[in-house]
């Protein structure tokens, strides 16, 4: 895995082209609202992503071990911004009325059962919210995870952490081991994701749209990052007061 591992950071990381491609086409696609095609370029982009690691797997000849109820890497902190945020909420307020009513019903269970790990993880700073070690210790599980099922609510728009760290090997050494050896984060994609998104967003903006069209403040919404339950746990006390 080592080797393989170099060979992709020395000759098989992408020049970002595609994201240059999927930017222009989404310039033609047309939804109802400017925050509906906001969420659809979201979307698309993070499809560029998949499509990028599947490339890279296909050159590799590597096959993932990760497998749907595997929810180990749920356990990690999920850092993101704002925005981010903002974006899986818009998604969640799209599904049919039915998964809607779950996925709130099961985001209040989860600030309920979660209260004291979240509270410890409010008085963390960034640096330690990210570390892994650390954040592990809170036993606490992404809010986006049905721990009965081990599968994730809002998979589409999963964000980049999850969508990027992979495991080739066993994929029991994700629960044996705190931070495995055997998996492999596509991280550096989040980089040509981040800068398609903000790419189209000020076309957006350029085009006659504003924060209120879009749901989101930018880029203020962009400029910093917390783990994923505390902007999750903001977004619902907001919306109840």
């Amino acid at each position: 895995m080592a080797a393989i591992c170099e060979r992709i950071n020395e000759s098989l990381i992408p020049d970002g082209s595609r994201f240059d491609v999927a930017v222009d086409r989404l310039y033609e696609h047309e939804e109802p609202t400017a925050a509906e095609q906001l969420l659809h370029a979201y979307q698309r982009l993070l499809e560029v992503v998949d499509e990028e690691i599947a490339t890279i797997e296909q050159q590799t000849q590597l096959a993932p071990s990760c497998r749907k109820g595997c929810a180990h890497c749920c356990y990690y902190p999920i850092v993101i911004t704002p925005l981010e945020a903002k974006l899986i909420i818009a998604y969640v307020d799209v599904l049919p009325e039915r998964d809607k009513e779950r996925v709130a019903g099961h985001l209040q269970q989860y600030f309920r059962q979660y209260r004291s790990q979240l509270r410890e993880l409010r008085e963390q700073s960034y640096e330690e919210a990210d570390d892994k070690r650390l954040y592990k210790s809170l036993h606490l599980p992404c809010p986006m995870l049905d721990t009965q099922s081990g599968s994730c609510l809002a998979y589409a728009v999963r964000p980049i952490p999850c969508r990027t760290y992979l495991n080739y090997s066993d994929p029991r050494v994700c629960g044996d081991e705190l931070l495995p050896k055997e998996s492999f984060s596509y991280a550096f994609l989040g980089e040509y994701y981040m800068q398609a998104l903000h790419e189209y967003i000020q076309a957006l903006l350029m085009d006659g749209e504003d924060d209120e069209t879009l749901g989101i403040v930018y880029p203020d919404d962009s400029l910093e990052m917390e783990p994923l339950p505390l902007l999750l746990e903001k977004w619902l006390l907001s919306a109840r007061g």
